[in-house]
């Protein structure tokens, strides 16, 4: 690609979509990457863990990278930093909390020894080739979150993260107003920003707001209470720990990317727990109920999260009972609301009461609101801008927004991942397309695994499974000695013995029909065999499971 002195602009995920977010920007032969996110699956992918984006276009030009980039913390910005260092060796850049995050990731996949992470501060200006990049400080619902201003050749262009206007954040760590305010009033070619809440008017409140309600709970809760929460969400963590130091309770940690963060939070310095304060989830039955909080991960009811286990009474230590308190502090991710109401329905029949964002304000939003976003726009004054991070409807109302606000209605532009846009002085517009997609990571073997794996198991678990197990002698010509069937989600046990009566007969006499060579050819067999009883499935069953055939010689 010839970039003809014009910076080009290629997002590889977020745009379009929630998570995922990961962005390149490309100078002449000269690529920086800025941030590599996982996006959570739907309940309809079994088996998967988490999404990532395609890794080909970074694969395609490991060469060209420079450095990657990282904005801030969260598992939507970071999740998927593993998988692009196995396709990219190049320098991680990133705060200290981000970096301590992202080196438990490193460590789970054996890549921290041989990884390159290079700490920052905010303010810090890295220059690698034609790119010089400044980590403005923002605020947003994780400490140490920075915006990006890239200066190149080209121009300078701003990639704000996540960020909101809080002005009484809990660390103190207001956003940088004086640094976009300079970049603003020296020219800014292009801003790219956070369009997550375009929706909603006004401003964001502030951390220190919640804290109201929270005590509302403390002071009503008569047993446990039990605070759900993001494990990465360590002003949360702050907040419930001094309530318990003010109620005098004990502090339990509980789920392993929840004790994991406290842990890092407390090394760093950004989580302040009193000695004495903190107890292990295995104390918290020693303790009066009333004496006790419970800080757990799983607050959008993910099936292996130690608040689900909890909620179906399956946790190794922490039992609800009548008169305990549940307080979910999160927003509901788009696409969890039917499992999170599920795990409520679960929590209420174990006795708890549960609080949540319907009945107390215990979540705010770290993504800036429209006001927010608009004097992000005025702060900036970009020539050129660029609606990123979220669907495409809100990218639309972004759009709008700063044509309303300061920016010409030609020089705003939507796109989507995988369009590359072309920006200098002259113009901006989109100019090509590369590779993009979704990677899908299993649960159990934490490798990616392809889109027909996982329609093979949606696929299963909708219509079934036949498995007929075939042992058969080949001496003197071939003979069925046994046939064992497993089968999996069928309608009734009715269908089971239909299956059984038709197919044993039908799988001998095709078996002992069929030659040597052909028997030896087990795909040929395991087609002709998996026919054969799919249309014997359709004609007795209208129904239509998998058929997996699998031979034995003996």
């Amino acid at each position: 690609m010839n970039t003809n002195g014009k910076l080009h602009v290629i997002p590889l995920g977020g745009l379009g979509e929630f998570g995922m977010n990961m962005m390149a920007l490309r100078y002449g032969d000269e690529i920086i990457v800025i941030d590599s996110g996982k996006m959570f699956p739907e309940d309809n992918l079994l088996g998967v863990e988490a999404i990532i984006p395609d890794m080909s276009y970074i694969r395609e030009h490991r060469d060209k990278i420079l450095g990657l980039f990282l904005t801030h913390g969260h598992e939507d910005h970071i999740g998927a930093v593993p998988y692009f260092l196995k396709n990219a060796d190049v320098p991680v850049f990133g705060t200290r909390l981000t970096l301590g995050l992202v080196k438990m990731r490193l460590r789970e996949h054996d890549l921290l020894g041989i990884s390159d992470l290079r700490e920052v501060e905010r303010g810090d200006t890295i220059e690698l080739g034609d790119f010089a990049v400044e980590f403005i400080g923002v605020s947003h619902g994780i400490p140490d979150s920075c915006a990006l201003a890239v200066t190149t050749p080209a121009g300078v262009a701003i990639h704000t993260g996540d960020f909101k206007l809080d002005q009484t954040p809990l660390d103190g760590q207001t956003t940088d107003y004086h640094a976009l305010a300079r970049y603003g009033d020296a020219g800014v070619l292009l801003l790219l920003s956070d369009s997550t809440n375009v929706e909603r008017p006004g401003y964001t409140f502030s951390e220190k707001e919640v804290y109201d309600d929270f005590e509302s709970v403390f002071s009503k809760a008569r047993g446990k209470i039990l605070v759900a929460a993001f494990a990465s969400h360590l002003h949360r963590m702050q907040q419930i720990v001094d309530l318990a130091e003010q109620f005098g309770r004990k502090v339990a940690f509980c789920g392993r990317s929840m004790e994991q963060n406290s842990r890092l939070a407390q090394e760093l310095g950004h989580l302040r727990v009193p000695v004495g304060i903190e107890i292990s989830p295995k104390q918290v039955s020693d303790l009066p109920a009333h004496e006790v909080v419970v800080i757990a991960s799983g607050s959008q009811a993910e099936p292996r999260s130690a608040l689900t286990k909890i909620a179906l009474d399956e946790h190794q230590h922490v039992r609800l009972q009548p008169g305990d308190l549940v307080a979910l502090s999160a927003r509901k991710i788009p696409g969890n609301e039917r499992s999170i109401t599920t795990l409520i329905n679960h929590l209420n029949r174990r006795g708890a009461e549960v609080e949540h964002n319907g009945t107390l304000d215990l979540h705010v939003s770290g993504h800036a609101f429209s006001g927010e976003m608009k004097m992000m726009l005025n702060l900036v004054k970009p020539r050129f801008f660029v609606p990123i991070h979220g669907e495409y409807h809100q990218l639309h109302l972004h759009a709008q927004l700063a044509r309303k606000t300061c920016i010409e209605e030609e020089n705003v532009l939507l796109a989507e991942s995988g369009d590359v846009i072309a920006v200098d002085e002259d113009g901006m517009e989109i100019v090509d397309r590369v590779e993009v997609g979704r990677t899908m990571i299993d649960a159990s073997l934490n490798e990616s695994i392809g889109e027909d794996t996982v329609r093979d198991r949606r696929y299963m678990a909708q219509e079934g499974l036949v498995a007929p197990v075939i042992v058969v002698r080949k001496k003197h010509g071939p003979k069925v000695i046994k046939i064992h069937f497993i089968t999996k989600g069928l309608r009734s046990d009715e269908d089971h013995r239909t299956l059984l009566e038709g197919a044993e007969g039908l799988i001998t006499e095709l078996v002992e029909e069929s030659t040597l060579e052909q028997l030896s050819d087990e795909d040929h067999m395991q087609a002709k065999i998996g026919k054969a009883l799919r249309r014997l499935m359709r004609r007795n069953l209208r129904s239509h499971p998998m058929i997996l055939p699998r031979i034995l010689e003996v």
